[in-house]
């Protein structure tokens, strides 16, 4: 009897390893929520605070004042590995750079030549058309009011007000205009001055790069050297994947875009090729934004186009997102979708279409930074996603 009851007592008494690691494992995920909320949280309270001191003004008027500086950097960048395969071929260092460049210059004077002229017809014989698609899409918008008609409810009243705003808005638009064109041919000229500056930068930086990059690094203490060295080369080989991946990605949507949007009958179908491959850089929502206009104009044009270009695009983005990108990609960014998202959220708020565009290279360049500070400092144990 006794040896039972110390049976029993010892059952009692026997720990649950099973229970204690689902509750560990449940706290560590608390943990890491809590942990990513916090920075949520000091993200958010930072930006507003340097949003109230005019620092993203500053910021904005050092990155247009510096912006040949960093053109010349990225173009010196993307040519370096030419230019030092060149060397190890035995050609002069300054006589590489000088062939690599006048190449790079005749590629980039070359596709423009050919695809500017393009554009610029098919911009010219839409702007034409673009009454005609208002009107369509005017009828089109009747269409949906009339079928809402209701007694008890002014439908008139509400389209009314619906075309009176549209009105004031063009009306507004068209009253800045000249401002407006003023402002645009001031930007295209300085835009054209900062390429032109970058092309001389990048090309006197492209001459001596390595010892540039070596100078650079010998300012820096030698403790952190090494680990510096690291997370730099990450870094390029991140960036250097994703500018590579994209471009492939971004020239077969486009052609694909083109070929198939002149097919349906879409007018200004390179426009809309090439709006749709800039716009499919942005993650998730991009080719949404890139396909709307394409689709939209195609309706207005007819029910038929309109289908038909629906159709392309979604057959388009299936095969790209399954079947390209994977490929081409391989995951070069390694980021978790949430992250990707909190990133597009957080750039295309302060920075636009542009912010957006840039927000995925920026997010694994700080995710390669905490995660080279975390595995230093060991500060929390968190998942490479």
């Amino acid at each position: 009897m006794f040896n039972f009851f110390k049976s029993k007592q010892s059952e009692k008494n026997k720990i649950d390893y099973g229970k204690i690691n689902e509750s560990i494992s449940i706290i560590n995920i608390i943990l890491k929520i809590v942990f990513i909320l916090v920075i949520i949280l000091i993200l958010y309270m930072g930006t507003k605070v340097l949003t109230d001191w005019g620092f993203f003004r500053f910021i904005n008027i050092m990155l247009t004042i510096l912006s040949p500086l960093f053109i010349g950097i990225v173009i010196a960048w993307l040519l370096n590995p030419i230019v030092t395969y060149m060397q190890r071929k035995n050609i002069n260092r300054v006589a590489g750079t000088i062939i690599t460049y006048i190449a790079f210059i005749l590629v980039l004077y070359l596709v423009l030549n050919s695809v500017l002229p393009i554009l610029s017809d098919e911009i010219n014989e839409f702007a034409k058309n673009v009454p005609i698609i208002l009107d369509k899409i005017q009828v089109f918008v009747d269409g949906i009011f009339d079928k809402f008609e209701n007694p008890a409810f002014d439908i008139n009243a509400t389209k009314l007000e619906l075309y009176t705003k549209v009105e004031s808005a063009v009306i507004e638009y068209t009253s800045k205009l000249p401002e407006i064109s003023i402002n645009i041919i001031k930007g295209v000229f300085s835009t054209l001055w900062s390429i032109v500056l970058g092309f001389m930068i990048g090309l006197y930086l492209l001459f001596d790069f390595d010892n540039a990059i070596k100078k650079t690094i010998s300012f820096i203490p030698r403790r952190v050297c090494d680990s510096l060295r690291s997370v730099v080369n990450k870094i390029d080989m991140a960036l250097k994947n994703f500018i590579q991946g994209t471009l492939i990605v971004s020239t077969i949507i486009f052609l694909v875009c083109s070929v198939g949007f002149w097919f349906a009958g879409l007018k200004a179908p390179v426009f809309f090729g090439l709006f749709c491959a800039i716009t499919n850089i942005i993650p998730y929502i991009g080719p949404y934004i890139g396909a709307a206009p394409a689709v939209i104009v195609g309706y207005a044009t007819s029910p038929l186009v309109g289908t038909i270009v629906l159709i392309i695009c979604i057959a388009i983005q299936f095969i790209e997102g399954n079947f390209i990108q994977p490929l081409v990609m391989s995951k070069t960014m390694k980021l978790h979708p949430v992250t990707i998202i909190v990133g597009l959220l957080i750039f295309g708020y302060f920075f636009g279409i542009v912010g957006m565009i840039i927000s995925t290279p920026l997010m694994s360049i700080i995710k390669i930074i905490l995660t080279f500070i975390n595995e230093k400092y060991d500060i929390i144990s968190i998942s490479n996603d």
